[in-house]
């Protein structure tokens, strides 16, 4: 199974993306502003609201989290609150679908390891360009 492929935002806070490979073909949904993700929604339990503000804040700060990933974040933190509770009847599927949402948006080290946040600058291509 291929991968997906991914957004550009991403590319291009882990400073890989090449207008030569990705495209400049105007805008993609990565650059349009969808708004903001809307608050925790009432049917989540206490465990999985929790979750859900202390992981949007984290995504927010990144600039990883646009208002199309509501549903994703649902099932994240719904998949949270199961684990966290102890009431997943099929642990390996529910441990097996929270690790790649978690990977999805971000949240394992191996997703935080391929994105640059802050001030870093991406990697030049060019040895040197710095001389």
């Amino acid at each position: 199974m291929a991968n997906s492929r991914k957004p550009n935002n991403l590319l291009k806070l882990e400073g890989t993306f090449r207008k030569d490979r990705h495209g400049d073909d105007g805008e993609s949904l990565d650059d349009v502003d969808l708004g903001e993700l809307p608050p925790a929604p009432d049917f989540l339990g206490d465990i999985a609201r929790e979750e859900w503000y202390r992981v949007t804040g984290l995504l927010e700060k990144a600039n990883l989290l646009k208002g199309t990933d509501y549903g994703i974040m649902v099932s994240y933190c719904r998949l949270f609150e199961l684990i966290a509770s102890g009431e997943a009847d099929n642990k390996v599927t529910i441990y097996s679908q929270f690790r790649v949402i978690a990977n999805d948006i971000g949240l394992t080290p191996v997703a935080r390891s391929k994105v640059i946040v802050g001030d870093k600058k991406p990697k030049s291509g060019n040895q040197y360009s710095d001389l």
